[in-house]
């Protein structure tokens, strides 16, 4: 299973709304924020079916999330950066 370009383009600015630029507490060891295209790739390559479509739900769940939080026609990518938090939040 593979993913489309878009849910990849969903999935980054979800790891980068969960995993802001800047100093972050989980991050203090040396350790960086997750990039999305490697978690994709690893859970393609190792995850089983219904793993894989539990993380492409997800995906969409998020992505299409100010539909419903916010009220506005637009998917997590169309928001600025600072909305993209708050709507997760």
């Amino acid at each position: 299973m593979t993913f489309a370009g878009f849910e990849r383009r969903w999935a980054r600015d979800l790891f980068q709304a969960l995993y802001p630029p800047g100093p972050h507490p989980v991050f203090a060891q040396g350790l960086s924020a997750p990039d999305a295209d490697r978690v994709l790739e690893e859970a393609i390559a190792h995850w089983p079916l219904p793993g894989m479509l539990a993380l492409r739900a997800a995906i969409w769940v998020l992505s299409l999330s100010p539909l419903f939080v916010v009220g506005r026609p637009r998917t997590l990518s169309g928001l600025a950066p600072e909305e993209r938090t708050k709507v997760l939040a």
